[in-house]
């Protein structure tokens, strides 16, 4: 009875920590993604306001001035 229960609490431990470790990944992965959403918007207001201002850069230049920012910022924000 007793080599059950070890047995059984093993199992449920294992789980435990896959289950912790499959939420860690996921979390990390919603994480990344929303990262990328900002900087999608943030290329779109870009361009909305190079468009106004009859700036001659285009998407390019805004996107690589747009992801330099935001991946600097992101990595400053991030938790040691």
């Amino acid at each position: 009875m007793r080599s059950s229960i070890d047995c059984a609490l093993g199992l449920y431990n294992l789980v435990e920590e896959q289950v912790h470790t499959l939420v860690t990944r996921s979390n990390g992965r919603l994480e990344h993604l929303q990262f990328l959403r900002k900087i999608r918007e943030l290329e779109a207001e870009f361009c909305q306001v190079s468009e106004s201002w009859g700036a001659p850069w285009g998407i390019a230049e805004w996107s690589g001035i747009a992801s330099l920012a935001l991946t600097a910022f992101y990595f400053n924000m991030k938790p040691m």
